[in-house]
C-alpha cells in the first residue's frame, strides 16, 4: 500500500518535470534559430557594406556557416541548423523544423524559422 502512495505521489511530479524540459529544450532551440538569424544578418552586412569586422562564422548550434560569392558579387550564407548537415537543395520556403537549414542570400533571407 505504501509503494502505491508513493507512485500516485511520484508519477503527476514525474509528468510535470518531462513538460517542464520538453519545453525549455524547445526555448532554448528558439534562442539558437535567433542567434543564427542574427548571424546571418551580421555576415549580410559585411558583404552588403564591406565591413572589416567579420561576426563568428558559427550558427547558434555552434555549427560552422557555408559562405559562398558569387563571381558577380552575389552570396549565399547558410547554417545547417540543429543536426549540423547541410541540405542539398534549398526550397524559398519558411520551416517550422529546427533541423532545417537557414538560408540568407544577397540581402533577405530565402529559408528561415517560421514565425521569426
Amino acid at each position: 500500500m505504501k509503494h502505491i502512495r508513493v507512485i500516485l505521489v511520484l508519477l503527476p511530479i514525474a509528468i510535470i518535470a518531462s513538460i517542464v524540459v520538453s519545453g525549455f529544450q524547445t526555448a532554448r532551440n528558439r534562442s539558437q534559430q535567433r542567434q543564427t538569424l542574427i548571424t546571418l544578418s551580421a555576415w549580410g552586412e559585411v558583404f552588403d557594406t564591406g565591413a572589416r569586422k567579420h561576426p563568428p562564422a558559427v550558427d547558434g548550434w555552434g555549427h560552422p556557416l557555408r559562405i559562398t560569392r558569387g563571381a558577380h558579387g552575389g552570396y549565399t550564407i547558410q547554417a545547417a541548423g540543429r543536426d549540423g548537415r547541410f541540405e542539398q537543395t534549398i526550397y524559398p520556403v519558411a520551416t517550422t523544423s529546427f533541423d532545417s537549414d537557414i538560408v540568407y542570400a544577397d540581402g533577405s533571407y530565402i529559408r528561415f524559422p517560421l514565425g521569426m
